[in-house]
């Protein structure tokens, strides 16, 4: 099972969300966004083989790191 992080910038928060591969919001990394405000950003990162392999890299981003609520539960 292979792991991704989408690092998001949204107006005054920064999150790093880590998502299994084959969510639906993930897509295997390849998921992009409909916001099209000027103030949302996402970036993925990835893929990682395991699940702390992603939690470090998250951490990394700088952001407040959670796991997505669809596919971590």
């Amino acid at each position: 099972m292979a792991y991704w992080v989408c690092e998001t910038w949204q107006i005054q928060d920064h999150i790093a969300h880590i998502h299994k591969a084959e969510c639906g919001h993930c897509k295997n990394g390849e998921f992009i966004s409909s916001k099209k405000s000027v103030d949302y950003r996402e970036k993925w990162h990835g893929p990682f083989k395991t699940l702390t392999e992603a939690k470090n890299a998250a951490q990394e981003t700088g952001g407040r790191v959670k796991q997505h609520r669809c596919c971590l539960v």
